[in-house]
C-alpha cells in the first residue's frame, strides 16, 4: 500500500514550497502526544524540506506508530470476513451454545499453542467434560473439528 504521507504547505507563487508536514502524524496528534519521543515538527509543519528529514522522520517511532494507527482504521474488521467471527456474534447463539463454541475454542487454541497434535482434541474435550464443563455432542474430534 502505497500512502503520500507528506502535505505541503505555504506554497509561494513561484511553486516554492515553504512548509512540509506529515499527514499520518497530522491525523493522529492527540494519540501522539503523550509518547516519550514525540517531535511536533513534522506534525505542526517544518521549513526543512531536505530529503534526510523526510528519511529521518520516517523511521521514528512517533511516525511508525502513526502508520500502523493509519492502517488499522483503513482495514477491514474482522467479523466481515471471517465466517468464525461472524458465527460467534451471531445473536441467535443462546447462551449456552456460545459458551460450549468458546470452550471449544480454547482447547483449539491450546493445543496450537502448545504445538500438541490436533488428534488430541478428543482426549482434552473428555478431560474438561470430567472436570463438569459442559461441551454439548458437536465437534470433539480432530476429524469434527
Amino acid at each position: 500500500m502505497i500512502v503520500t504521507w507528506t502535505r505541503l504547505c505555504g506554497v509561494t507563487g513561484g511553486d516554492t514550497v515553504r512548509i512540509l508536514k506529515c499527514s499520518v502524524c497530522s491525523e493522529f496528534r492527540e494519540r501522539l502526544v503523550s509518547m516519550r519521543n514525540y517531535r511536533p515538527s513534522f506534525v505542526e509543519g517544518t521549513s526543512n524540506i531536505r530529503a534526510s528529514s523526510f528519511k529521518d522522520h520516517s523511521g521514528t517511532e512517533m511516525h511508525q506508530k502513526a502508520m500502523n494507527l493509519f492502517r488499522k482504521k483503513q482495514s477491514t474488521p474482522v467479523v466481515q470476513y471471517a465466517p468464525i467471527a461472524k458465527a460467534i456474534l451471531e445473536p441467535s447463539l443462546d447462551a449456552r451454545s456460545l459458551t460450549t463454541l468458546k470452550r471449544k475454542f480454547d482447547i483449539a487454541y491450546f493445543i496450537a499453542k502448545e504445538k500438541l497434535a490436533f488428534a488430541k482434541m478428543k482426549p482434552l474435550c473428555e478431560l474438561e467434560e470430567r472436570h463438569g464443563a459442559d461441551l454439548g455432542e458437536k465437534y470433539k474430534t480432530d476429524h469434527e473439528m
